[in-house]
């Protein structure tokens, strides 16, 4: 009997629940029992959305910068208030505006959008204000670039130095380029950097390339020359012109560039004491093209895609180290070359391409006295039928056992068709003072 009324009290606190819920959905529905009128359904606002454009969105100061915010929208009305904020003290309001940076420094400029229902919404962009001497154009008489006006920006055109005129680039100097700006020439350039004190030459934003240093055929390669400078984030730093001779590369540091130096059919050109240092392709001579009497001497290649591309005779690579490189030498070498003295260590490919295609190593090249320590691949051995380099005695290999020493070298052992590599004598144990005296760090 307890049991039962139990049930009745539950029931009963049952409906009582269903009623209160159904009473609580009329009201909200707006019912007044008899089936009258209902109140309006609640409509939610859409924010609206703020966006703008800036140009320029860097410069030197004093910079103007024109806003735009027509590109701000509101689905569900219209947008009745434009309020910037320029982070330099200024305000301004107005779907288009204009203002003045006037002292260097970054701006995150601020759009605030309020619509006709009072909703809001704010978006922001970055504006960079150097100081700096703004160049460009062509450069017609000797002209000298002194760390007193730098940095040099070269914004809206090229840089261009004329037939007959000499751009002298002191030490200390910064020259900025703006994104696929050049500098071509056709006379002569000169960049004297120091050790303590180089010349850079670099990109304005670190994201955007320069398009480099362009020299052209007719350019007064025998009075230029590039000594202690850094010049990094371009697309091809040097273009030399298809003959590149007697141009001399001392102390330079080329990073971050796609190509570092290129060109073809360079003769008696000197790369000494240089750093590359993560570039697509270091050297890149061109394709097919035959490079001589080069002296590529204590330079340090490192982290490069490919450290050299093209083909060499009568070529000296003495006292280099190739460091943590996909592929040395990509190519191959013509008549007579010397590889000596250098350190090759964890490159995953040192003669040959990616996929270990030989390169043509024709005799009387020498390639003796290295460091071979903890490369994937050192050699292809070249086929039976064809002429190609075989001795590769007395280096280092990072151990005398023949069995490691066999592992970095494709050759007869491996397929009937190929040659068979020489190796032996090997050193016994690592050069000294050998490869570059550049610091690794």
């Amino acid at each position: 009997m307890l049991l039962k009324k139990g049930r009745i009290l539950i029931l009963k606190r049952k409906y009582f629940l269903v009623g209160l819920f159904l009473m609580l959905v009329m009201f909200l529905v707006g019912c007044n029992g008899n089936g009258g009128s209902s109140t309006p359904p609640i409509t939610l606002t859409q924010s609206p959305i703020a966006s703008f454009t800036a140009n320029p969105t860097s410069g030197v100061a004093p910079l103007e910068v024109s806003f735009n915010a027509s590109s701000s929208s509101d689905s569900d009305g219209s947008i009745i208030s434009y309020t910037w904020d320029f982070k330099d003290g200024d305000t301004g309001s107005g779907q288009t505006i204009n203002h003045t940076f006037s002292s260097t420094g970054s701006y995150n400029v601020m759009l605030t959008v309020i619509d006709n229902e009072g909703a809001t919404d704010s978006t922001t962009k970055e504006i960079e204000v150097i100081s700096g001497t703004i160049a460009g154009g062509i450069i017609s008489s000797n002209t000298t670039w002194t760390i007193a006006n730098s940095p040099y920006i070269i914004l809206n055109e090229d840089l261009q130095i004329a037939q007959g005129a000499t751009l002298l680039i002191n030490e200390g100097v910064i020259v900025k380029f703006n994104q696929d700006r050049k500098l071509k020439v056709a006379g002569a350039l000169k960049v004297e950097g120091s050790l303590d004190s180089p010349v850079t030459l670099t990109s304005i934003e670190d994201v955007d390339y320069w398009s480099g240093i362009d020299f052209l055929d007719i350019s007064d390669i025998t009075n230029s020359s590039l000594t202690n400078a850094i010049i990094e984030n371009a697309n091809i730093a040097i273009l030399l012109g298809p003959a590149g001779v007697d141009l001399n590369f001392v102390g330079n540091v080329f990073r971050n560039n796609w190509q570092a130096i290129r060109g073809g059919s360079c003769e008696n050109a000197t790369f000494e004491r240089n750093t590359f240092l993560d570039n697509d392709q270091a050297l890149a001579l061109y394709k097919g093209s035959i490079n001589s009497n080069l002296i590529v001497k204590n330079n340090l290649f490192k982290n490069n895609n490919d450290a050299t591309r093209g083909e060499f005779q009568n070529t000296i690579f003495e006292n280099n180290t190739f460091l943590n490189n996909h592929a040395v030498f990509e190519e191959g070498f013509a008549k007579e070359n010397w590889i000596r003295n250098n350190v090759f260590e964890n490159n995953n490919v040192v003669f040959g391409l990616y996929d270990m295609v030989p390169v043509t190593m024709s005799n009387p090249t020498s390639i003796y006295n290295n460091n071979f320590i903890d490369n994937d691949f050192v050699v292809r051995a070249p086929k039976i039928s064809n002429d190609g380099l075989t001795d590769i005695s007395n280096n280092w290999w990072g151990t005398t056992d023949t069995d490691i020493i066999d592992g970095y070298i494709i050759d007869g052992k491996d397929d009937v068709e190929l040659k068979i590599i020489n190796y032996e004598p090997v050193k016994n144990s690592e050069i000294g003072g050998i490869g570059s005296s550049i610091s690794l760090e």
